[in-house]
């Protein structure tokens, strides 16, 4: 292999990792179209869901600091509106595990910030995304696989 075919390919490989930060639903079967062996997908969309997951975790973490620091609470009575209720009630009910694994549905960044808010303990968040975000991507990259196959059959060559 040429160095230029190397590079390419790296920068396909670090491409997909930034797609599965962003749009972990669609990377392995984007991956699995574009030809690229199924542990090879499962690799790549677990590292990079991961990743941004931690990344952005503490990108939020920062962020809830400073603005916290910027505009100081006054104690004055709470507001609970129906969205914070909403986030309290899945919070006690489902927990860190739950929003974990509803990643998928609402995306690794939102996810990653809710619990950059209301999660202080970051290795219990990076070891629970880590592992669902991995258990995601082996069961997202089955289904696109067979998913796949079945549109493949329908229009032969």
């Amino acid at each position: 292999m040429e160095i230029q075919e190397i590079l390419s390919e790296v920068a396909f490989q670090l491409s997909f990792l930034a797609f599965a930060v962003v749009k972990f639903l669609y990377t392995p079967g984007v991956m699995l179209a574009a030809g690229y062996p199924t542990w090879q997908v499962i690799a790549v969309t677990a590292a990079g869901g991961t990743l941004g997951a931690v990344l952005i975790f503490k990108a939020g973490r920062a962020i809830f600091a400073w603005y916290d620091k910027l505009f100081p609470s006054k104690k004055k009575k709470r507001v609970f509106t129906k969205g914070k209720r909403r986030i309290i009630f899945f919070k006690k009910k489902f927990g860190l595990i739950g929003l974990a694994f509803i990643v998928p549905l609402i995306s690794i960044p939102l996810s990653a910030a809710i619990a950059s808010k209301y999660y202080k303990n970051t290795l219990n968040v990076v070891i629970v995304y880590g592992i669902t975000l991995t258990m995601w991507s082996v069961v997202i990259t089955l289904f696109s696989g067979r998913l796949l196959n079945f549109v493949t059959s329908l229009f032969p060559a």
